[in-house]
């Protein structure tokens, strides 16, 4: 059985799925990290899909052209999450 919530998380940048496990869905931790990301990206566009489209398609300042989605799958979405809160606070414009 498959859930119905598409996730970003693969090598490959295609949809995966969240797993059934035991009854219910579980996320990947990549799957949660982007939605975590993409949440925080769309409280602040106030648009799911700006937000997808930010994260699969902007680079980011100092990361040679890397896009959220890059350092997601690079294991730095911390990195993504600290920029979004100083973007959010104004230190990026």
């Amino acid at each position: 059985m498959i859930c119905s919530f598409a996730g970003y998380c693969t090598r490959n940048l295609t949809y995966s799925y969240f797993r059934f496990i035991a009854g219910g869905c579980r996320m990947s931790r990549c799957e949660e990290e982007t939605e975590r990301i993409l949440n925080l990206a769309e409280s602040m566009t106030d648009s799911r899909s700006l937000a997808r489209e930010w994260f699969e398609k902007t680079a980011i300042p100092g990361w040679a052209g890397k896009t959220a989605q890059d350092l997601v799958l690079d294991g730095k979405a911390d990195r993504v999450l600290e920029y979004l809160e100083a973007s959010r606070s104004g230190v990026y414009g």
